[in-house]
């Protein structure tokens, strides 16, 4: 069974553990968190300053074994309606074995608990598609009305999508 918990600070250490190459890095955080490699502090340090607002939630998953994911939800001011997750990362072992579209269901759920919720978005870049596939298996589909964007990351451009998800075509429930 899947759960969400706010993050703790010792969480740290087993997420920046996943964390195992420059690619792996730049995909989950854009380098927002700073420089490859990042230490367990460094994300401390993060979420010390930025999660001080009320609509910004950093969240670690978790189930028998022990955490296995982390991600953060914002409910978005320039967009009201709109919850965003980002900085969604899975634990290395577990990729590619179902965990990463439970995990977004339950995310999903928590989201959409907040009547105010219209929307889900999140963001991926186009060279992580095992990731978009997922996020597309779960109901998102890109943003075609919203401008790509690309951000440097490794000395290149990277493109970016942004995907969504209404509240409507969640609860038609065919994605869950």
């Amino acid at each position: 069974m899947i759960q969400l918990r706010t993050f703790q600070p010792e969480d740290a250490e087993k997420i920046i553990s996943w964390v195992d190459s420059p690619l792996v890095f730049y995909q989950w955080c854009a380098g927002f968190l700073g420089t490859y490699p990042i230490t367990a502090e460094n994300l401390r340090q993060y979420y010390e300053k930025e999660g001080t607002d009320a609509d910004y939630h950093v969240l670690t998953a978790f189930h028998e074994q022990g955490i296995f994911a982390h991600l953060t939800m914002r409910f978005l001011k320039e967009e009201p309606g709109t919850a965003r997750i980002g900085f969604l990362i899975l634990d290395t072992n577990l990729r590619g074995q179902g965990y990463g579209k439970k995990l977004m269901q339950e995310i999903l759920k928590l989201a959409f608990s907040y009547d105010h919720i219209k929307q889900v978005t999140l963001g991926v870049f186009e060279n992580n598609p095992r990731v978009k596939a997922c996020y597309t298996a779960c109901g998102f589909q890109e943003e075609k009305e919203k401008e790509p964007k690309t951000y440097p990351c490794m000395g290149e451009d990277w493109p970016f999508y942004d995907m969504k998800l209404s509240r409507t075509d969640w609860e038609k429930g065919c994605f869950s």
